[in-house]
């Protein structure tokens, strides 16, 4: 068998070929143009396009018996905030952060937060640690422990002691002017009275529907609500200037340009003041809104972040190709190219050559 019968491309002898003017043009043309198709071609492999997918997390928080929670292996945010408060002294302010539904404290961790006392021109003074405030030198003597005594506790020799002796009867929080072991905590807080505050803090939250509060006034639960308290002060709510600058406010470890990173927010009205800032975040980043109100009947006032988490995910990856389909691609270019300037060199030459010969006869 002669295997050249299956030879499939043609060749001429050289004395056989027509060369023409047009023909050398459609080449030129052709290898310049392919030339040109496949340097894009390249260049689109190298520099592949950026793509996303949105993924739509439908696991269950709970363990294998379908009810329990076990908080230990949730994924956490990373929440770190700064807020300065140039007209409100530190020991007015207070951070808490407690879940939207029960009102009840968030397990919290690797917490840091900084409390810096800043003067009226805005300078650091000292920084102040909140959960010592209330800790006083310890008496000798046995002091009363005023409303909240009961047979179990009959001594509070400390204003810490108070403070806890009354949380744990689910009192409202005692003034301080009018507690003997808090005379020493009245006078500190007294001295601080003109100052801001610039709050820093950083924690690990459970990726749930929370709240972050940086508002004035001892919180307590009453009745099963969060609520600030500023009569321990001596304090109304209304006389306070809550004005603020948000310095940054992010749910991820990644830095970036965040809605309501370096945000002023100016206190115009007297009275009691509440700014509710809304998160809804996906994948670390977030969409911000808010809303404010002057003397709210029956909201404290302070400065409320109230985030969620969307559990629908962007992912971005990059659309990244087998070298193979760069290969196919260039091949394809090629003889796409070849093909249509051999079809066109042939419709001119059998074009020009019917011309002619209607011109013989």
């Amino acid at each position: 068998m002669d295997i050249r019968k299956f030879d499939v491309f043609p060749k001429l002898a050289n004395e056989y070929r027509i060369g023409t003017i047009s023909g050398g043009i459609l080449s030129l043309i052709s290898v310049f143009a392919a030339i040109v198709l496949c340097f894009y071609e390249v260049a689109a492999y190298l520099n592949a396009p950026t793509r996303q997918f949105l993924f739509v997390d439908t696991r269950r928080p709970t363990g294998p018996d379908g009810v329990t929670i076990d908080q230990n292996s949730q994924p956490r945010l990373d929440v770190k905030v700064s807020v300065t408060f140039p007209k409100a002294p530190c020991f007015l302010i207070h951070l808490d952060v407690i879940d939207s539904v029960t009102q009840l404290a968030m397990p919290l961790e690797n917490i840091n937060s900084k409390f810096m006392r800043l003067d009226s021109q805005g300078k650091p003074i000292e920084a102040l640690d909140l959960s010592t405030l209330v800790n006083t030198t310890v008496q000798e003597k046995c002091g009363s422990c005023y409303n909240a005594k009961d047979p179990k506790r009959i001594c509070c020799r400390s204003c810490q002691e108070v403070f806890d002796a009354y949380r744990d009867a689910a009192f409202k929080p005692p003034v301080l002017t009018e507690i003997e072991q808090c005379k020493p905590v009245a006078e500190k807080v007294a001295k601080m009275e003109g100052e801001g505050c610039k709050v820093d803090a950083s924690f690990k939250a459970l990726r749930v529907a929370s709240e972050m509060h940086i508002a004035p006034g001892y919180s307590w639960n009453s009745e099963g609500w969060h609520v600030h308290d500023l009569s321990l002060f001596t304090k109304e709510f209304a006389s306070l200037n809550l004005t603020h600058t948000i310095h940054y406010l992010s749910f991820s470890e990644k830095e970036g340009d965040y809605p309501l990173n370096n945000l002023n927010n100016v206190q115009t009205e007297n009275g009691a003041w509440r700014v509710v800032y809304t998160a809804d975040i996906l994948e670390g980043n977030y969409s911000a809104s808010k809303y404010q109100m002057y003397n709210p009947k029956s909201f404290a006032s302070g400065l409320f972040f109230k985030y969620d988490v969307s559990p629908i995910s962007a992912v971005t990856y990059t659309d990244s190709e087998p070298v193979f389909h760069l290969l196919t691609r260039i091949l394809t270019v090629l003889g796409g190219v070849l093909g249509l300037c051999r079809l066109i060199d042939a419709i001119t030459f059998h074009t020009r050559r019917m011309k002619r010969t209607e011109e013989i006869k």
